[in-house]
């Protein structure tokens, strides 16, 4: 539950890293992790999109640890114990934050005080993580029903739905209630850019409120820059194609063609207006076209004198080869 925020937003892959410890000049961050004593908790930041050491503590008898980290700058970090026992923090200059975890889970044990977009993130882990366990029992109970019960199966498909609207509902009114929090990125991998767009733009201007000019503000930005031009691009081909539908609709004018003859005069299909007029798209080239032709050729001097025409268009980009195909 805890990856998807980074496997969305960061796409991290964990790789070892250097620690550069900050210095003692940095702000406090404090706290207790019980059931920990001996084991070795690190502070990281990211950067980059990979995380770096600011800073570690071993944990004693106490539980009891100080760390630092970079003072005037808000951002994203986490606290692990492994690279698969962590929690996710947002910390800034202004913080004197003070958390209390389980060293067993961190994820599932911590609590945040003195950390208010630390806070925020962890509201949104804890009604994913309910959201989850609620998911999975309803597909595990869609398992146990035979293949030959359409109409429970069709219920329990529709609680499904049901839980998943309610949860998306949820988010929204999440982002909506901290929008001045950098806590919602959080929430950033689960929009769908086809219809939370004006969400994905709450986020970031949550960000540049908090964290300005961040790597983490930038990369946002981008990323809507990008969903707003596929969002423009798909609604120019939906128009070119309800365009299109009308220019060709039964019972609407064709487009205009107005294409040379092998003399260089051009003939306009407009010019056939009130006659019966079959377009026919051939070339040199096409095999199945040749073969088509004495029938095409069968049917003209079998209407022609009743007002059928023929507007023979062809594909070539060689008029010697057209020419002599004619």
């Amino acid at each position: 539950m805890q990856k998807n925020f980074f496997q969305f937003l960061f796409s991290v892959t964990i790789l070892a890293v250097l620690f550069s410890s900050c210095g003692k000049g940095g702000n406090k961050f404090t706290g207790v992790i019980k059931n920990g004593n001996g084991k070795t908790i690190y502070l990281e930041r990211f950067e980059h999109n990979k995380p770096v050491a600011v800073d570690s503590a071993t944990l004693d008898e106490s539980g009891q640890f100080e760390l630092t980290y970079e003072k005037n700058k808000t951002d994203f970090y986490r606290l692990r114990i492994s690279q698969e026992n962590y929690c996710v923090l947002i910390l800034d200059s202004s913080n004197q934050a003070e958390l209390e975890a389980d060293a067993e889970n961190l994820f599932s044990s911590y609590s945040v005080k003195g950390s208010p977009h630390s806070q925020v993130a962890r509201e949104y882990y804890l009604n994913q993580y309910n959201y989850m366990i609620t998911r999975q029992k309803l597909r595990d109970e869609l398992m146990l029903i035979p293949v030959t019960d359409s109409l429970q199966l069709h219920t329990k498909l529709a609680d499904v739905e049901k839980v998943k609207s309610d949860y998306i509902s949820g988010l929204r009114k999440f982002i909506d209630k901290n929008s001045n929090s950098a806590g919602i990125i959080v929430a950033l991998g689960e929009l769908d850019p086809a219809v939370d767009l004006a969400y994905m733009k709450k986020i970031e201007a949550a960000a540049a409120l908090t964290m300005p000019n961040s790597e983490m503000h930038q990369s946002i930005k981008a990323q809507i820059s990008q969903c707003e031009y596929t969002a423009k691009m798909i609604e120019m081909q939906k128009q070119e194609e309800e365009r299109m539908a009308g220019m060709l609709k039964v019972g609407s004018p064709a487009p205009e063609i107005d294409l040379p003859d092998p003399d260089g005069r051009n003939i306009a299909l407009s010019s056939l207006r009130g006659k019966y007029v079959l377009i026919d798209f051939w070339a040199s080239w096409c095999g199945p076209c040749r073969k088509e032709n004495p029938n095409v050729i069968s049917i003209y001097n079998k209407y022609k004198n009743k007002g059928f025409e023929i507007y023979s268009v062809s594909l070539d980009n060689n008029k010697e080869k057209w020419v002599k195909a004619i």
